[in-house]
């Protein structure tokens, strides 16, 4: 781990680096946002053909979900900010797509924008 790469494998060093991660990994408002960053900085789709492109974009959004539910967030903390992320990561092809399925499905909230059309009740 980096964040703890300058300490150098002494006893001594051993407690103050424990000390360190928990002051570090226990500030849950601290993570919560480091999550969020990491949604906003995930690399674009420029192509609507490049599946390993979007493959690690779902999989880079579910760790994200995944490590901020783990945090007690609930989706209705995220899912408005993340549809809004989400329609700028994808090509404009799956952009206008969703936009044109939103249109005509006026039931579809915040909480159910995120998901596929196969996943909504």
């Amino acid at each position: 781990m980096n964040a703890i790469s300058g300490f150098s494998l002494t006893e001594k060093n051993y407690v103050a680096a424990i000390t360190f991660l928990k002051q570090r990994l226990g500030n849950q408002d601290m993570l919560f946002h480091a999550h969020l960053n990491n949604l906003l900085n995930i690399s674009p789709i420029k192509n609507i053909s490049d599946i390993h492109g979007l493959r690690n974009l779902y999989d880079n959004c579910e760790t994200q979900i995944r490590s901020l539910e783990a945090l007690g967030a609930t989706e209705n903390t995220y899912s408005c900010l993340l549809c809004q992320i989400l329609l700028k990561l994808f090509p404009c092809e799956l952009t206008l797509e969703f936009t044109r399925i939103q249109g005509n499905d006026k039931k579809i909230g915040c909480s159910e924008s995120h998901k596929l059309p196969a996943e909504r009740n």
